[in-house]
């Protein structure tokens, strides 16, 4: 039902929330929902919603890069033209996945859209800013780093949410210094729509899917 009001509203484009997926089925957020949860939601929202749809598949419901690329695959033949995919592990000692390793799933999942012949948008999350420890000019450059290799992988662009650390500087740098459209968490502390704009805050559409709009969640 939201969905069918985004669309008569105007919105360019749907996307699933692993969160409010999991609370309307009573589990927590941090994959605790399994995979066909969101398969089965996407292929939902594709029937009947006319506009391009982009699944949330968290960290990709596996531990090995040939897992997370079937996670890709099954929601691609569900119907979503999208994917968000994060680097957050779930363990509070190692907090984010070796960044080779998730550039190595990136890659592999860019060539099976490929295959396809379909152009999935590469959402790329990095959850350096929601990490608690560390000062926030390191987690800026480290979420600079880890952007920088993921749209090397072939992510089209990058997400990153906060809690409230990101001020305009800090997003101007991450919008030039990663050179892909960068979205970011809208919160109370968010500048204008019109800034964000200007700033370079987007996300970018897929070559066939048409699924623009502004890079807010």
């Amino acid at each position: 039902m939201t969905a069918q009001v985004f669309a008569r509203e105007g919105f360019q484009a749907i996307g699933t929330s692993s969160y409010a997926t999991a609370g309307t089925l009573g589990l927590h957020d941090g994959q605790r929902i399994a995979l066909w949860d969101t398969v089965d939601l996407v292929k939902r929202l594709a029937r009947r919603v006319k506009l391009p749809v982009n699944a949330d598949i968290e960290a990709g419901y596996a531990e090995t890069v040939e897992g997370v690329v079937e996670s890709a695959k099954a929601v691609l033949a569900a119907g979503a033209v999208g994917i968000n995919i994060e680097d957050s592990t779930g363990n509070l000692e190692h907090p984010l996945y070796d960044l080779a390793f998730q550039c190595e799933k990136i890659d592999p999942i860019r060539a099976m859209a490929n295959a396809a012949e379909i152009h999935l948008v590469i959402n790329a999350r990095t959850d350096e800013f929601l990490i608690p420890s560390g000062n926030s000019g390191r987690k800026l450059s480290r979420a600079i780093e880890r952007g920088q290799a993921y749209t090397e992988a072939g992510a089209d662009c990058v997400f990153a949410p906060d809690m409230g650390d990101l001020d305009i500087a800090m997003l101007r740098q991450l919008v030039s210094e990663i050179g892909a459209p960068i979205n970011i968490m809208a919160g109370n502390a968010a500048p204008p729509m019109a800034m964000l704009e200007e700033i370079g805050i987007a996300r970018q559409p897929g070559a066939e899917s048409n699924a623009g709009g502004a890079g807010i969640i």
